[in-house]
């Protein structure tokens, strides 16, 4: 139902004020969903205050936002909430509590407190003073190699929390060892993967499958594309290890994994190079095929089986 209320302009503005009650429910109802689209006849003085402190807070304007916070407590006390949110998306951009020298509890109070202040206050537009919190952030986060004990002060999370995946990857990778870092190579997969890039993240799962076999499992696990295989992969007998797994997927279901190395000579690398082979031009090659027989006859047999029916 929607409620018109006759206002009039030449009025004094004491006069224009409803009842703190109804201003409360109306502002959380009305405002929340239509900062900028006023109607003199139908907000009211209220209102219209909440709205152009919105307005004034997405344009950094603390000093007009502090102005029209003063009119709402002095006029309608039932809106301290909203002023206590409006307040603490202020402490957001001026940052002036000793918390933000200290990215990760800076991060603990955006989390805790900000984001879930910011969804009630700036209903439109509630994630513009969180980013502008984490980039505030980022010039003082973390450039060390990434390590699980302070990932959260680390340059990719504050990406990844500003859902810039390829920045984030780019921060994991800025260390020349990432890859023989468990903690760093899980994160850069599931980076991939919250990026949809699959190309990266296949990568990174045939690494754990060579280097880190329990890490591999949860990150397939989590894998939409590779799940299913793996469950397949588990149940075939007898069982195989787990850095068969990625030659496994090359050659019974076509999934594009890869190295991340060039001609890799461990037994994973080996084997998806010879899955690779089979699955393309040397499927009739009876030394590629020996070779396969030699590391993993039971994938071989499972393959040859498949193509016989």
């Amino acid at each position: 139902m929607t409620q018109c209320v006759n206002l009039d302009l030449f009025a004094p503005e004491s006069a224009r004020v409803e009842s703190p009650t109804n201003q409360a429910g109306r502002c959380g109802a009305s405002t929340a969903t239509r900062v900028d689209q006023l109607d003199l006849f139908r907000d009211s003085a209220i209102e219209q205050a909440a709205a152009r402190a919105r307005r004034a807070l997405q344009q950094t304007s603390i000093a007009s936002v502090r102005t029209e916070l003063a009119f709402i407590r002095a006029q309608c006390p039932d809106l301290e909430g909203f002023a206590c949110d409006m307040e603490c998306c202020i402490e957001a951009i001026e940052r002036g509590h000793p918390r933000w020298q200290d990215t990760g509890a800076a991060l603990d109070w955006i989390e805790s407190a900000l984001r879930p202040a910011a969804a009630r206050a700036l209903a439109d537009h509630p994630d513009r003073v969180v980013h502008l919190a984490l980039r505030s952030l980022l010039a003082q986060a973390d450039d060390r190699p990434y390590q699980a004990a302070t990932a959260h002060t680390h340059h990719s999370y504050l990406y990844h929390l500003l859902g810039e995946y390829e920045q984030a990857m780019a921060a994991v990778e800025r260390d020349s060892a990432w890859r023989s870092n468990e903690a760093a190579l899980c994160w850069h997969a599931e980076l991939a993967r919250a990026g949809s890039d699959h190309k990266a993240e296949f990568a990174d799962i045939a690494e754990l499958c060579f280097a880190f076999p329990e890490s591999a499992e949860i990150a397939i696990c989590a894998s939409p594309s590779l799940a299913a295989h793996w469950d397949e992969f588990c149940d075939a007998e007898p069982a195989m290890p787990i850095h068969a797994f990625p030659a496994w997927c090359r050659l019974l279901h076509a999934v594009p994994l890869v190295c991340a190395r060039d001609a890799d000579p461990r037994p994973g690398g080996s084997l998806l190079g010879i899955a690779t082979a089979l699955a393309t031009t040397a499927g009739a090659d009876l030394a590629v095929r020996k070779s396969m027989q030699l590391l993993a006859p039971q994938l071989l047999s499972t393959w040859l089986r498949r193509g016989a029916s």
